[in-house]
């Protein structure tokens, strides 16, 4: 159990954790290197506002791409590089080394996934969700889950009573890929996971707090963000719930969602979001500073390593519009909607 729980959790590997199918395919570049890869095409389009890089005429801007690297030192450590491309930009999203140490915890140092919620290490990954598009917890506009740490991380799991814990600590500093309004130094965080004795139900707290400068002003503030999670997984039923919260510069965000995917002939799935943030708790009567979202869609999965996505979004606010910079405050429609269409894949 423990060497399945803590690859899983060092690497946000999608074959486990995620709930795709371990049968993937992967690359054998040598005895001990492996390739992976995972990314999606798509378009996206709105009837009001902007946001993703869509708008009424849509885009069909929306698609990544990521190739995973892991290469076997030892009985006992394992390298991973991942290469990843957004928007026509590359980037090394992870570059680091972990270590299991006998009947201890397992140690990564370099470049990692912060390990927040259900999703935020597995956020790129299309196929390991049901939606094409992610809650607003884990899309960059909102800043409430900091995609990536360097530094040095440790993950450890046992039994507890009639269930399994596991549990994460990492220090370091965040990686901020796009925005270059702030600097971010001095991060610490971790995450408690039970899997309960309930088949299928497990209950998650993640916490990190981290200093963060704006580089216009060299104003200074501390970012404190928590989530708590709730999932269900059993046979063809996916139940899911998140709560967080963050406050930095004297401002509070708050999202929340439920989610529920239910899987028909392992080919179909329907599924049903309710999302809901404000951006600045000061402002949650302004739509430029509150959204909600109701988002209906349908999956299909040609085979273990292909799926298509259709799905609406039915939004009241903008605050999403606005966060990511696309839309300024006051100059929306409250009531739009956004339609997506994808296909993913993994191997």
């Amino acid at each position: 159990m423990r060497n399945l729980a803590t690859t899983a959790t060092a690497a946000g590997i999608f074959l486990l954790e995620c709930g795709c199918p371990s049968t993937a395919m992967a690359v054998d570049l040598t005895e001990n290197v492996e390739l992976h890869g995972y990314g999606h095409v798509g378009f996206l389009a709105t009837d009001a506002n902007r946001y993703l890089k869509a708008d009424r005429n849509g885009t069909e801007d929306y698609r990544d791409l990521a190739l995973l690297f892991t290469a076997k030192l030892n009985e006992q450590s394992k390298a991973w590089v991942q290469l990843y491309s957004i928007y026509g930009k590359a980037r090394v999203d992870w570059a680091f080394v972990d270590y299991q140490i006998a009947n201890g915890p397992l140690l990564r140092l370099g470049q990692a996934k912060l390990p927040i919620g259900l999703y935020n290490e597995t956020r790129d990954i299309e196929y390991s969700r049901p939606s094409s598009l992610k809650p607003f917890l884990y899309q960059d506009a909102t800043e409430m889950t900091d995609k990536a740490y360097r530094g040095l991380g440790l993950t450890y799991d046992h039994t507890l009573g009639s269930g399994n814990l596991t549990w994460d600590a990492y220090a370091g500093h965040a990686v901020e890929y796009q925005s270059q309004d702030h600097r971010h130094y001095g991060l610490a965080g971790g995450r408690l996971s039970y899997q309960t004795p309930v088949d299928g139900l497990r209950a998650m707290l993640s916490a990190f707090a981290n200093n963060l400068e704006k580089v216009a002003t060299g104003e200074t503030s501390r970012k404190k963000a928590w989530v708590l999670s709730l999932d269900y997984t059993r046979d063809a039923l996916d139940l899911k719930a998140e709560y967080g919260h963050v406050t930095s510069f004297e401002e509070t965000g708050v999202t929340w969602y439920g989610q529920a995917a239910y899987t028909l002939r392992e080919r179909w799935t329907p599924y049903l979001r309710y999302d809901y943030i404000t951006t600045d708790r000061a402002n949650r009567a302004d739509p430029s500073f509150y959204q909600r979202a109701t988002v209906v869609g349908l999956g299909y999965r040609f085979n273990d390593n292909l799926g298509l996505r259709l799905e609406t979004h039915f939004n009241h606010g903008y605050a999403m519009p606005v966060a990511a910079g696309e839309m300024d405050a006051g100059t929306g429609k409250t009531d739009w909607r956004m339609t997506a269409v994808s296909l993913n894949f993994i191997f």
